[in-house]
Formats: C-alpha cells, structure tokens, sequence
C-alpha cells in the first residue's frame, strides 16, 4: 500500500477508537478526500527521452543526462489539467526551463492526460505565450481525443499553435 493509504487507513483506525462511529466514517473519508485533492492538484510532470530500443520510440521516464539534447527538454505529463492542477504544472515547467537555459524547445508529450477543462486549455495557450517570450517555442504531442477535442471545439488550438500541435 502506498503511504497516502496508509495514512488514510490509520485515521480511521484512530478515529474509531478515540470517537463515535459516525464520526471516525466522517474522519475517513474527510482523509480520503483531502489525500485524493492533494493527488489531482499535483499531477507528474517528468523529464522524458525517446528510448531507441522501441521501434515506435516510446518515452523512457529516467532519462540518461548524457543523452539529452541540449535544444530540446521533453516533458511528460501524467494527470488531469484542470484549474486546480495548472499552477503546479506552471511551476514545474517554469523549473524544467529554468534548469535548462539552453533548450530552446519543450515538448509536452500529453499522452497521460485524460481531462482538460478550459482553464487547463486557457493555461496551454497562455504558456506557449509566456514560453515565447523567453526564447522557447512549445510543442505538444500524444493528445488524446477528448483533450484535442476541448482545445479545438473551444477555439484553443488555433489560438496555441495547431502547426506545433501533433500526433503521436
């Protein structure tokens, strides 16, 4: 079990032993909720390589540093973008191009991303933005349906750059 079960499983327990019944269930899935929140807030966003074993060149997620390009950072991004994710996938990317002055390109490999709201959609476009003007130009790739279909239907892919958009 990972530790966010465990803590979950222990304040129940504690919670059933120190109060009433209905009161330790409230405890426990009070603690659920917030464990839940606390995992769709803070999808991975994970520096990746394209491995030349695979003949389709799947994305290994541990990279060797020696065999990164040095124009290009490829990140993964693995969760939902919706409002209560994008400030922690503002900051990661915001670090990911801090780290490397030198890339002058970042892809966003969106294959783990099963949902988009429009403030998800809203922060792609305004990143590839505020990605301009520091010199980089964002790509994004791997899209599944539903997330293309929210950037297109909504006017966003236009407005991000559908020539910088492309299929896995």
């Amino acid at each position: 079990t990972s530790r966010s079960e465990t803590l979950v499983l222990a304040v129940t327990f504690v919670a059933t032993l120190a109060t009433p019944l209905e009161y330790a269930i409230l405890f426990g899935v009070m603690a659920s909720l917030l464990v839940y929140l606390n995992r769709t807030t803070q999808p991975n966003v994970t520096p990746v390589l394209p491995d030349p074993s695979t003949p389709l060149r799947r994305f290994d997620a541990a990279p060797d540093p020696a065999r990164r390009c040095p124009q290009l950072e490829i990140l993964r991004l693995d969760g939902s973008l919706f409002f209560g994710a994008i400030e922690h996938v503002r900051d990661e990317i915001e670090t990911a191009r801090a780290a490397r002055p030198g890339a002058k390109h970042m892809l966003l490999v969106g294959s783990g991303v099963n949902f988009i709201d429009v403030a998800g959609c809203e922060f792609l476009v305004h990143e590839a933005a505020a990605s301009r003007e520091a010199g980089v130009t964002l790509y994004a790739t791997g899209l599944k349906a539903p997330v293309r279909d929210a950037l297109e239907h909504g006017g966003f892919l236009e407005s991000f750059g559908s020539e910088r958009v492309f299929d896995a």
